[in-house]
């Protein structure tokens, strides 16, 4: 009886496994296209949309974050970005501040000292909600890492 090579065998189910996620991610593609960009809808009133980001030490993120935000397509004057800056010690309060003096819908509030058994990012997330305009309709937190 011939002996078996099974590095060659497992390299085989190695390379159907990641064919079959590769035409898997195909299909899927292929049955969900992307949404064509477009602008609101004329005429119609937007709803306010407060964006809250607590941010301790995101100087890497911060900025392609705010980059993504700024270019959304949606009414100026109907959302704004708020940046908890949760005690960085790196580049990221500058950042920010770069970006509210070119973008008035973007600004930054220091988060006070956590209270005792609080966490930074929960303490940061409560202080942006305190600061956060009662005309929003929706408030939305990520965090400083996303795109």
């Amino acid at each position: 009886m011939p002996k078996m090579n099974f590095l060659l065998i497992r390299t085989v189910i190695i390379n159907m496994i990641t064919a079959g996620v590769a035409l898997g991610l195909i299909l899927n593609q292929r049955r969900n296209p992307g949404i064509p960009l477009s602008g609101w809808p004329a005429g119609k009133s937007a709803p306010f949309v407060e964006i809250i980001i607590p941010a301790r030490d995101e100087e890497r993120n911060i900025g392609p974050l705010l980059e993504t935000i700024v270019k959304q397509r949606y009414p100026d004057g109907r959302w704004r970005v708020t940046v908890v800056d949760d005690g960085s010690t790196d580049g990221t309060r500058g950042i920010v501040e770069a970006f509210a003096r070119d973008f008035p819908g973007v600004r930054l509030v220091a988060a006070p000292a956590h209270p005792a058994g609080w966490t930074g990012k929960n303490h940061a997330m409560y202080t942006g909600s305190l600061v956060a305009t009662r005309e929003a309709n929706y408030v939305l937190f990520i965090d400083g890492d996303t795109r």
